[in-house]
This record gives structure tokens, C-alpha cells and sequence, in this order.
């Protein structure tokens, strides 16, 4: 059989061996002879195919006689269209063969991570940045403000009504601020994991992070290392539970009363993001370990936009050869690669460039921008200006990925943030990404946004300015590492 979807939206459909087929749209999904009788015909996909949204085939392409006839009580999840061109783009590009299904489930600190949302401040999504949307995060079951008691309540319908393959949960601060105690949280987060493991489902089990607004005193901060024992000593009974040290990566080991590390939150419980990139780090060296990221940069000087090959690299010198690149502005010096610029943006500040080689058995070179800067909110960044390709057309959708990292922070060092702007002929700028005002904590992550990598080109485009830029205030500094950049037409 074949399945047609001729919506806007992925559909799962259920079947009773406890198998799920995944819909995409505008495809005909094959289906086993053997399976066939095992579709779970619920009202809602029922629906479905009595509108048309979804059509049956025999597998030579002619209609599906009396597919089909009856409903079944269990409804079949439907995942309604999302409103991100981009997550539209990798779904349609992947066939649907998406390899896992997460649920993120807690109070207000992974509220934040809602699936598609670009906030900068989410350790999950600066995580699938740095794994190239390795996290397949199906529902965001998170509710700020709530207690253990109240997820334990909730949990089997608005998380585990959901065939998850796995969770991430951040859970328990709350009780010590409600005043429930360490014993209540543990029994409940123990009963919550239970319920998890008997679906099947893997657990990403993060441990709470000191939170100076929360643990105040003695007492609290003690209920806080119990939390994280009791999730400890749970995993450790429990190979399908792995431990998500949040609490590791944001302590200060020089704080006798348990604070977190400097500029980890804004308010002195929810991450800044700062905070979030540690965290992000952590969950990262856990999930790849079961879910591995393929290398993403893999250009080189032949791999070039053209006719026959449309999805080619945009960039010219992915790899930072050479030394004949520019230097503009004031306090900006040093060795950049050919093809690229470094740029003083706004503010004032010094940047020495340099070449730096690689040492992870890759090619190419590590581009480095040295930055220190003596005014708030001062801007440096590295950035190519490049004609429209004529293989890229208005309406095409274009990604930019790079290699990123940042090190040697001092001071306020708002963060790094890939790039795309279109300009017309004259050199305006007719389509860019969300620039926040001057002086506002919105930058994008350090390893960039969720989706901030792509763009729609507009209908006037005539060039495209890419590249990485770093925020700082006054007396900050930093060393700014670009491993590889990549901008390419996404072929759906």
C-alpha cells in the first residue's frame, strides 16, 4: 500500500503492534502488505481520509478499494503545520524519515524551548544547533510555575499520550520554592520516571542547576543535593535513564554558599545566554552519544554553486585558506582568510585576526578574531559580500551553518550570532535577520539560533551578506573561533 498526504502537515499514524508511520506531506509513504491490517483507524485519521487529506494506493499507483471503513476509539496524533518555513523545508527534504521523537517535559526553564521557537535563552535549542536539528522535538510539555505534584498529575496526557522515543526533563526547583521539600519532589520525580521507562522511552534526566534566587539558605540548598542524588541513584539502577549534569557545568566551585557561575542567569534561576551554552555543551556530549551528528562542513574550493549542482556552497573559502582577506575599521588588524572581511560593526573595540590550524584531523584553518572591546554594546564581525547566485531565485530558501566557538570570556560578552542579510542592487538591505535594538540581552546563541540559519530570498535581491558577529560591552573581551561556513539553496 501507499499512503498519499496531500496536506500541509506531518501525520503519524498509529499502529496496534505499537509501530508508528510517519506521513509526510506532499508524498506517498509506502506501508507493508503485512502491516496494512494493524492501522489503528481512528475518527481522526478517518477524517483525514474522507476529506482527502490522506488517499490509499495499491502499490502499482491505482486507488485502494474500502480503505478505511471503521473507527477505533484510540485517536491517531496528528502534528499540526508550524508556522517556520524552515522546519516546513527539513521535514519536506527528509521524507518524514525523522530518527527520534523527543518530549520535553518540566516548568518554565524549558518552557522556553518550545519546539521551533528561536529563543536564545534555551539550552535544548542551542543543543540541536550544535547537532544540526539532531533532536526531533515533537511537543514541548513544559508549564512554567508548576511543581512535581502537578507534572505527576498530567503527565500520562499531555506527554505520554505521545509515542515518544525520548524525554527531557528538568524538574524540582520549584518544590523547594513552594516550600513542598526535597522527599515530595523525589517521590514524585520517581513515579514520573517510572511512567516514562514503561512506555519504552529513553530519559534525559537533568539535574537541577544552582539557582541563587531559589536556594537562599542552608536548608534549600541541602534539599537541592538530594534532588540531584535521589536522580542519580535512579539512573543508576536504570540504563535507559542518562544523567544531564546541568548542575556540574554552572556551579561555582569558589562559592561557599553554592552560587552559580557569573552571568549564568538573568534573573538568578532562568539561564541568560551565557547560562544556556554550558548547558547546551552537556546535553549535547549525552544525546550524540545515542542520536550521532553527521560533520556538517564539508566544502572545499571545488564545491561551488552551478547549474548542475544548485545546493553547491555560496561561500567562497569554507575553509579559511589564505591570508589575503581585509581589515576595516578602527582597531581591526591582524591575518584574515581570502574572501572574508573583518569589520568593526558599531562601538569600539580592537580585533587582531589570525589563523590558527586545525587540530581535529580536518582540512582547512581556524579563522580567529581576538576581540576586546572599550564601549557597550560594541559589534566586530567576519563576513563575505557575495553576488546572487543565478541558480538562486526569489522564493528559494538559502541555510547558512557554521563551525563556531568562543573561548577566553572576560566580562559581558553578549554572544556570537550567524548572519544572513539580502541587499538590492544599491545596497540596501531589504531582508535580514532579527537585529535587536542596541543595549538589549536578545542576541542569538553562541552557536546560533534554531533556524536563524535560513532565509527567503526576496524578489529585489541583488547580493548576500553572511558571516559571524559578536556583541561585548565595555572592558569584555574574547577569542572567536570559525572552524568552516557553509551557505546553501535548500533543495525540497
Amino acid at each position: 500500500m501507499l499512503i498519499a498526504n496531500t496536506g500541509q502537515s506531518l501525520v503519524v499514524m498509529n499502529l496496534r503492534t505499537g509501530e508508528q508511520v510517519q506521513l509526510p506531506p506532499g508524498l506517498r509513504t509506502p506501508l507493508a502488505d503485512s502491516k496494512i491490517r494493524y492501522i489503528d483507524d481512528s475518527a481522526v485519521l478517518i477524517a483525514l481520509f474522507n476529506s482527502g487529506v490522506l488517499v490509499a494506493y495499491t502499490d502499482a499507483g491505482s486507488a485502494y478499494p474500502g480503505f478505511p471503513t471503521t473507527a477505533n476509539p484510540a485517536d491517531s496524533k496528528v502534528i499540526p503545520p508550524v508556522d517556520d518555513d524552515y522546519a516546513n523545508a527539513v521535514v519536506a527534504a527528509s521524507g518524514g524519515r525523522l530518527p527520534n521523537r523527543f518530549g520535553l517535559f518540566g516548568d518554565s526553564r524549558l518552557v522556553v524551548s518550545m519546539p521551533l521557537n528561536t529563543t536564545h535563552r534555551s539550552f535544548v535549542n542551542q543543543a540541536n544547533v550544535m547537532m544540526n536539528q539532531a533532536m526531533n522535538i515533537v511537543v514541548n510539555a513544559a508549564v512554567g510555575g508548576q511543581g512535581t505534584a502537578a507534572m505527576l498529575a498530567r503527565i500520562d496526557a499531555d506527554l505520554l499520550s505521545y509515542k515518544l522515543t525520548d524525554v527531557i526533563m528538568l524538574a524540582g526547583t520549584n518544590d523547594i520554592a513552594n516550600g513542598s521539600g526535597a522527599s515530595v519532589a523525589i517521590a514524585n520525580l520517581t513515579a514520573m520516571y517510572d511512567k516514562i521507562l514503561a512506555r519504552g522511552i529513553r530519559l534525559f534526566a537533568c539535574l537541577e542547576y544552582p539557582a541563587n534566587s531559589v536556594y537562599t539558605d542552608a536548608t534549600k540548598r541541602e534539599a537541592l543535593h538530594r534532588i540531584n542524588q535521589a536522580i542519580r541513584d535512579y539512573a543508576a539502577t536504570h540504563p535507559q535513564v542518562i544523567v544531564v549534569d546541568l548542575f556540574g557545568r554552572l556551579i561555582d566551585a569558589t562559592s561557599a554558599t553554592g552560587d552559580q557561575i557569573a552571568n549564568a542567569s538573568y534573573d538568578g534561576i532562568h539561564l541568560s545566554i551565557l547560562g544556556a551554552y554550558p548547558c547546551a555543551l552537556e546535553l549535547k556530549s549525552k544525546v550524540e552519544v545515542i542520536y550521532p551528528t553527521p560533520r556538517k562542513i564539508r566544502t572545499s574550493l571545488t564545491d561551488v554553486v552551478s547549474a548542475a549542482y544548485p545546493n553547491g556552497n555560496i561561500v567562497t573559502n569554507g575553509l579559511f585558506v589564505g591570508t589575503g582577506g581585509s581589515e576595516t575599521g578602527p582597531g581591526m588588524s591582524g591575518d584574515t582568510a581570502d574572501g572574508w572581511g573583518i569589520q568593526l560593526e558599531a562601538g569600539t573595540a580592537t580585533c587582531v585576526g589570525s589563523k590558527v590550524a586545525r587540530s581535529d584531523g580536518y582540512q582547512g584553518a581556524i579563522q580567529r578574531l581576538t576581540i576586546s572591546a572599550s564601549a557597550n554594546d560594541t559589534r566586530v564581525r567576519l563576513r563575505q559580500i557575495l553576488d546572487l547566485p543565478a541558480q538562486i531565485v526569489a522564493g528559494d530558501f538559502v541555510e547558512v551553518f557554521a563551525e563556531i566557538d568562543i573561548n577566553t570570556i572576560v566580562g559581558q560578552v553578549d554572544a556570537a550570532q550567524i548572519y544572513l542579510q539580502w541587499r538590492t542592487v544599491a545596497d540596501a538591505v531589504i531582508r535580514t535577520d532579527a537585529l535587536p535594538a542596541a543595549g538589549t540581552d536578545a542576541f542569538q546563541p553562541i552557536a546560533g539560533t534554531l533556524y536563524s540559519g535560513l532565509l527567503e530570498v526576496p524578489v529585489t535581491a541583488h547580493d548576500i551578506v553572511i558571516g559571524v558577529r559578536v556583541q561585548l560591552d565595555n572592558g569584555a573581551s574574547c577569542v572567536l573561533d570559525v572552524k568552516g561556513f557553509e551557505a546553501r539553496k535548500v533543495v525540497r
